[in-house]
């Protein structure tokens, strides 16, 4: 296991591009999909195409998504275990799945302060991910980038852990500005101090 110790920085706003859109397939179990700017989300029943900003909660069930890349390809993922915002900015390849959801509020309490439970103290979210192509996982501290393999991403209160099953992860610190490759059968937690 690999500490990076970073300052707290949150996640931002959707930048993808309003004009972007993926495929989104259910695979197994129950998923939902909420449009940005949408009022309840809704159960994704059969493949449909859907906007960047859609946020997609997969938390108990398996969705395929599929993007256009800019050389006229595709690429695809199936990603579980949590729930996602989908950004993309035009002319790029890269999909980024940033993490959302979860009780953030119980990380200002003494007890989370406390818990030694991981590194990062208690979990508030966590997403599973086996994509080929440009595929990115925005957690609160870290940033996990792929070609092409199998990792998860855990949100705790002060870090964020990217575990590797297979292929490497390149982990971005955006705060400290520096990049650790994560190999398969490792894990990096980038967390504060509590």
């Amino acid at each position: 296991m690999v500490l990076a110790t970073a300052v707290l920085a949150a996640c931002g706003g959707d930048d993808s591009d309003p004009g972007l859109s993926v495929e989104l397939e259910p695979v197994d179990g129950e998923v939902f999909v909420q449009e940005s700017g949408a009022g309840e989300p809704v159960a994704l029943e059969e493949a449909g195409r859907y906007p960047t900003g859609t946020e997609v909660d997969a938390s108990d069930g398996v969705v395929r998504l599929t993007s256009d890349r800019p050389d006229g390809g595709t690429q695809s993922g199936e990603f579980s275990d949590g729930r996602f915002q989908i950004a993309q900015e035009e002319g790029s390849a890269t999909v980024t799945l940033k993490l959302v959801g979860g009780d953030l509020s119980q990380c200002e309490t003494k007890a989370a302060r406390q818990d030694d439970s991981t590194v990062g103290g208690p979990e508030v979210r966590h997403l599973f991910a086996d994509a080929e192509g440009d595929f990115e996982t925005q957690g609160r501290f870290a940033t996990a980038s792929v070609r092409g393999t199998e990792w998860k991403i855990v949100d705790a209160c002060f870090g964020t852990l990217t575990d590797v099953a297979s292929g490497t992860v390149t982990v971005s610190d955006t705060i400290r500005d520096r990049e650790v490759e994560v190999g398969a059968g490792e894990d990096l937690w980038v967390a504060r101090k509590r």
